[in-house]
């Protein structure tokens, strides 16, 4: 085994393998990925994630880390890119809904992207099968898209080992290494790996990792559902993995993609729940038989509520009190960075501009607004609530600026 390297990765997900591909792709391979599993069957959020990649935000750091990563996939692998650009749609009930969307459009053009309003008769020749009898409207947005994240994750991984990074499987951190303040290596079963800097990049599992170093990470793992249904006649013959947008529903917090031949869907309408990942050895647990698929509103889709489902998953993904990443060094502790509560949606951005910071460069994006210790003022108590706050209101957007009389 491996006893030294300059750069220490934990995590070999989708954040902590778009970090080495970014280092790799700079001409710096003295890196260690360390996985606590096999990365062909990644066990973090990875492994599960719906893959929708929206580039607006009200962030325009987040966009960008947004667009990035919708480049950087539209690219890799090279014989089927990983993102397929078959853009989203929101919809509106009602005009206070249209006045938000329209502020959407104002900030997606803002942002360099395309984005237009559109009728529901529009809503419905792009989405064929979304009822639209009760929207008044909508916004299209052509350049988001789906994605497999895990082929995203192979390729990066494959291109970054080819260049010299050293990846390590089944080798769980157990503690970190310090001399004095200073993060000087990582414990695992197998031994002690000396490093000049640790990069977290572990999703869930970043909390109770950090808490050897009895350090408080302000992130929450908390339970969210995601369902496939049964092959449907109305996309049989699909040969491709989507050919319509995206849907998201920002009244009922529900968003809807396909898969081939059939749909996938998730909600965030339901109470939410946090779960203690200290001693989880995947990024999922069971599905309860109440609480969730009974909030579901179907009035976009009528059919799926007699529609059987294939799969139920119920995955874990990191919250934080803003919704934002953690990523940079931390503050009194030299040598240690992290990579923290990363989206599939802005992994490729976030490990250029994770790569940049730690060779000393220029940053592509300014990302100093998510630190890891910008909720220093927050209890612990208060943080988490946030968070949850959050989890049911994880499409909010500022309100649009009130018209000047």
């Amino acid at each position: 085994m491996e006893t030294r390297a300059e750069t220490v990765i934990i995590g070999g997900g989708i954040a902590g393998c778009s970090i080495a591909y970014h280092l790799a792709g700079r001409g710096y391979t003295d890196v260690l990925v360390l996985d606590r599993g096999k990365i062909s069957a990644p066990l973090g959020s990875t492994g599960h994630a719906p893959g929708l990649l929206g580039r607006n935000s009200s962030s325009p750091t987040m966009s960008a880390l947004a667009s990035a990563t919708a480049r950087l996939f539209a690219r890799i692998p090279q014989d089927q890119p990983a993102l397929r650009p078959v853009g989203s749609v929101e919809v509106a009930r009602d005009r206070t809904r249209m006045g938000l969307l329209a502020h959407k459009v104002e900030r997606a053009t803002d942002h360099g992207l395309a984005a237009r309003l559109v009728s529901p008769q529009e809503l419905g020749e792009l989405v064929p099968y979304m009822d639209t009898s009760k929207l008044v409207g909508g916004i299209h947005l052509p350049d988001d898209g789906v994605l497999d994240a895990r082929r995203a994750l192979w390729a990066m991984r494959d291109e970054a080992a080819a260049r010299g990074v050293s990846f390590l499987e089944e080798t769980p951190v157990l503690a970190f290494e310090t001399e004095g303040d200073r993060v000087i290596g990582v414990r695992t079963e197998q031994g002690v790996i000396s490093c000049a800097r640790v990069v977290v990049a572990v999703g869930i599992w970043g909390a109770a990792l950090m808490q050897t170093l009895g350090l408080d990470l302000p992130l929450f793992p908390v339970q969210h559902p995601y369902v496939y249904t049964v092959p449907l006649e109305m996309l049989a013959g699909a040969t491709q993995e989507a050919s319509h947008p995206m849907v998201r529903d920002l009244d009922h917090v529900f968003y809807l993609r396909e898969h081939g031949d059939r749909l996938g869907y998730g909600w965030y309408n339901h109470r939410p729940l946090t779960v203690d990942a200290t001693h989880l050895t995947r990024a999922d647990v069971a599905f309860p038989e109440q609480g969730f698929l009974d909030q579901v509103k179907y009035d976009l889709f009528p059919f799926l509520k007699d529609t059987p489902l294939s799969h139920r998953l119920n995955g874990i993904f990191s919250m934080t009190p803003d919704g934002g990443p953690l990523l940079g060094e931390v503050g009194g502790r030299p040598g240690l960075w992290l990579a923290e509560a990363v989206w599939v949606t802005h992994s490729g951005g976030v490990g250029q501009v994770m790569a940049e910071l730690l060779l000393g460069q220029a940053p592509s994006f300014d990302v100093s607004g998510f630190h890891p210790g910008r909720f220093a003022a927050l209890s612990p108590d208060a943080a988490r609530q946030t968070s949850l706050d959050l989890y049911n209101d994880i499409y909010h957007w500022p309100a649009p600026p009130e018209p000047v009389a």
